[in-house]
């Protein structure tokens, strides 16, 4: 019995050290290439086919089909993505994860990369330590690229090779039971995948089970059926805090994938005699899966043309399992029908790929402060005294919901840099929090301009026309600069953010400044003014400016600079 708790142990050691491993890895290359893989998940375009292509290159170089998907189902919480455009970018991505079962197989069980690991370790580890930021990200890759066959190799060595013991004869048998036992290994390999919390982990400890004659090889496919189905239980909670078209996308997930393993547990025996008829005559063997190394392989050409064929019986049926995702996923209420911005809650994969969530919750800030200036312009013209109390409450309430927002966001960004930076996601980061903190200046000056504006009434001071007039002009100014304002925050790319209108705007609005101090000389001359409503005018002015400059100050930010 001690014995046999120490295998289960040194098991479940190899095993963590390859999930470690592949997040190691994972996480150095979405530092060293994640704004690159973000702009491209958030850029493709409506044909599916091109989504797919973009979800499996991402999936193929971050190595986590999870974090494509959660990350997508972000995206469509966003409101950035359809579901359609979804369906694509997780069709991709499941075909992406194959390529996990051939490093496996070829790299782990075909041929040994275990003397390979210990030089790259050698080369890598004083680069991590001593190196360029950059290139520590490339050391990072390194490290948990050997960490991953390192796992390999100890999970290899700690499965014995218990092919002729009862208890496995049985279970060989139990492969004669055909359908039932297809769908009794799916199941195993679905709780597998959910107890690990990692497909890639599941999937390899499949292979070395079928290397080491535990399982058969027509058992370990239904297992890769079985994980196919279990790696759908992250998105699902992910979506769980998200609007109802995140968690209609997780659902197209989860029936794509249940879709593919009805069919297949089907078609299986089909399936798997060609495969072992072409990686037979591939390795001049007769019979391939009596070699434990082409059993691996078999098994990773199982997964890779289960998910290929699985995405062309999907593709002509997309609009029928959306529909169905639809159904299944109805919108609660008319809140739960607007993709309202809610990110904050959860973390997607690393800082690399998730500081998207903050540049929206900025977006929705900035539609809010569009809202408050033009009713804030309206309140400045109303003459009707219930339209300004309902106005001073709505002002105030959006007012608080701003600085809370900014809360959020200051939080958030500490969180995240807790974990290590790329240089250009820190700075992007720094200049996220200044764009919070302009954007509830910009609140708060409003705010207070009709806090002015309802002192101004209930003490029965006035302004002359040209005052209105003036004031009238640079609120059509700043309306027109928050737009530009928010246009270059939806962009959410530095290199499309143009400052050409933004600067205009800013130049009109000291172009009124430059004038007024004219004006004002003139009229301190003559006596023709009114001294009290003057120097409202002036703060009200001064706070408009403001404005200006911290709407400026957010477009140049976005760029950059």
């Amino acid at each position: 019995m001690p014995f046999l708790v120490l295998e289960i142990f040194k098991v479940a050691g190899a095993l963590a050290l390859f999930i470690f491993g592949m997040k190691v890895m994972s996480d150095g290359i979405q530092k060293a290439a994640g704004g690159q893989l973000r702009k491209t998940l958030r850029n493709i375009t409506k044909r599916p086919i091109n989504a797919v292509l973009v979800g499996l290159v991402t999936t193929g170089i971050i190595q986590s089909s999870s974090a494509t998907t959660v990350m997508t189902i972000s995206f469509v919480n966003a409101g950035l993505i359809t579901v359609t455009q979804s369906a694509g970018l997780i069709i991709g991505a499941n075909i992406g994860t194959t390529i996990t079962a051939w490093l496996v197989s070829l790299g782990g069980f075909l041929f040994s990369l275990s003397a390979v690991t210990l030089p790259l370790l050698a080369i890598a580890v004083p680069v991590f330590f001593r190196g360029g930021k950059r290139n520590r990200y490339w050391a990072e890759f390194l490290i948990g690229f050997s960490l991953v066959f390192i796992g390999l190799g100890f999970l290899k060595d700690s499965l014995p090779n218990l092919g002729n013991q009862e208890v496995f004869e049985y279970i060989r048998g139990f492969a004669k039971a055909g359908l039932l036992a297809r769908l009794l290994f799916i199941f195993i390999g679905l709780m597998i995948t959910i107890l690990v919390q990692s497909s890639s982990a599941a999937l390899t400890l499949i292979l070395a089970m079928c290397f080491n004659g535990w399982i058969p090889f027509e058992l370990a496919a239904a297992m890769i059926l079985g994980s196919n189905i279990g790696t759908t239980v992250t998105a699902e909670i992910a979506a769980l805090v998200a609007n109802a078209y995140a968690r209609q996308s997780a659902s197209f997930h989860t029936l794509f994938n249940v879709l593919g393993a009805t069919w297949m547990v089907i078609a299986m025996p089909i399936i798997l005699d060609g495969i072992i008829g072409i990686v037979g005559n591939a390795a001049g063997e007769a019979n391939a899966i009596e070699d434990p190394n082409l059993r691996t392989v078999g098994l990773a050409a199982f997964h890779t043309t289960f998910n290929v064929l699985n995405a062309i019986v999907a593709l002509p049926l997309l609009k029928y399992l959306i529909k169905m995702a639809e159904r299944l996923r109805a919108p609660r209420s008319e809140k739960d029908r607007r993709a309202k911005l809610k990110y904050l809650d959860y973390s997607i994969a690393t800082p690399e790929l998730s500081t998207v969530e903050i540049q929206l919750e900025l977006l929705q800030l900035a539609e809010i402060i569009e809202q408050m200036v033009q009713r804030s312009r309206k309140l400045f013209n109303s003459t009707e005294e219930q339209e300004k109390i309902d106005a001073f409450k709505w002002l105030r309430k959006q007012d608080k919901r701003v600085s809370k927002h900014n809360e959020f966001i200051s939080e958030y960004v500490i969180e995240l840099a807790k974990q290590e930076l790329s240089d250009k996601t820190s700075s992007m980061l720094q200049r996220y929090l200044r764009m919070s903190n302009d954007l509830v200046r910009i609140s708060n000056n409003t705010n207070t301009i009709c806090l002015e504006v309802r002192d101004k009434t209930r003490d029965g001071i006035w302004f002359t026309p040209h005052q209105r007039n003036t004031i009238n002009e640079i609120y059509s100014y700043l309306v027109e600069g928050i737009s530009i304002m928010r246009d270059n925050l939806e962009c959410g790319d530095p290199a499309m953010v143009s400052l050409d209108k933004a600067h205009m705007v800013e130049a009109s609005i000291n172009q009124i400044r430059d004038e007024l101090r004219n004006t004002t000389l003139k009229m301190s001359k003559e006596f023709d003014f009114n001294l009290q409503g003057t120097l409202v005018y002036y703060k009200i002015f001064s706070l408009l400016e403001n404005i200006g400059d911290k709407v400026l100050e957010v477009s140049k930010l976005m760029k950059g600079k």
